[in-house]
C-alpha cells in the first residue's frame, strides 16, 4: 500500500497523481477491479499491480491511497474527511485531509494528511490546529472522535515544528547543518520541537515518531 500526503501545493490532486504514477513506473490503465463504492482507477506499476483507493484534498493539502488490488478488494467502509483550521477556521490553506477503512471485515485503518501553522514560534498555534483537526474530523461513528475508534492511526504531511537553536537566522541553519554533517544528531532531537511538545503536552498523545539515528 502507498499512502501519499501533500501538506501544500500548488497543483491539484490529480496533477500531482499523474506525476506520482509516472515515478512510481505506472504503464498501463486497467479497469476498475474493486469493491469499493467509488470506482477504482487501476493500474501497474513496477513491483505490481495497485488500485486507487481515495483522494482526499482540502486547497493544497491531498491524500492520495493506492493499494493492491487483492488489499483493495478487502477494503469497506471507506470514509473521508476534511478540516480547514486557517483564517477563522474557514480557509483552507491550513488543516487536514484525512481518510478511513476497515480492512478484512477486522482492522481499521485511518490516515491524516496536514498542514499546520508556520513558523518556529507558532507553537501554539500549531497546537490549535492539531486539537481542531481531532475534533473536526467525521471518520466513524458520530459522537466520538476519530482517535479513538480505529486500531492504527497515520499522521503526516507538513507539520511545520522546527528545531529550537536560536531565531530563524542563518547562523541557527549553518548551527543545523554544523550537527548534521558532523552526526550530532542527538543535539537536535534535543531541541525537536515536535518531541518536546509530545513530552510536555496532549499533542499527539499515543503517536509514535520515527527515530533519525546516527
Amino acid at each position: 500500500m502507498y499512502i501519499w500526503s501533500r501538506g501544500r501545493s500548488s497543483l491539484n490532486a490529480h496533477r500531482w497523481m499523474a506525476r506520482w504514477e509516472k515515478r512510481a513506473g505506472a504503464i498501463a490503465p486497467l479497469s476498475a477491479c474493486c469493491k469499493l463504492t467509488t470506482v477504482c482507477a487501476q493500474f501497474v506499476v513496477k513491483v505490481g499491480e495497485y488500485a486507487h483507493v481515495t483522494t482526499v484534498s482540502l486547497w493544497g493539502i491531498h491524500l492520495i491511497i493506492y493499494a493492491r488490488c487483492e488489499v483493495a478488494n478487502e477494503i469497506t467502509h471507506l470514509q473521508t474527511s476534511t478540516v480547514a483550521t486557517g483564517l477563522a477556521n474557514v480557509m483552507g490553506n491550513k488543516g487536514g485531509a484525512a481518510a478511513s477503512f476497515v480492512y478484512r471485515d477486522a482492522t481499521s485503518f485511518a490516515f491524516v494528511g496536514c498542514h499546520l501553522a508556520a513558523r518556529a514560534s507558532r507553537l501554539r498555534e500549531r497546537g490549535e490546529d492539531y486539537m481542531n483537526i481531532c475534533k473536526g474530523l467525521h471518520l466513524g461513528s458520530k459522537g466520538l472522535q476519530f482517535l479513538h475508534q480505529f486500531h492504527h492511526v497515520f499522521w503526516m504531511g507538513d507539520l511545520n515544528y522546527r528545531i529550537n537553536n536560536g531565531d530563524e537566522t542563518p547562523e541557527e541553519f549553518a548551527r543545523v547543518i554544523q550537527c548534521i554533517e558532523s552526526r550530532q544528531l542527538w543535539r537536535l532531537r534535543q531541541q525537536d520541537q515536535l518531541a518536546n511538545e509530545m513530552r510536555t503536552k496532549p499533542i499527539f498523545a499515543g503517536f509514535k515518531v520515527r527515530v533519525v539515528l546516527l
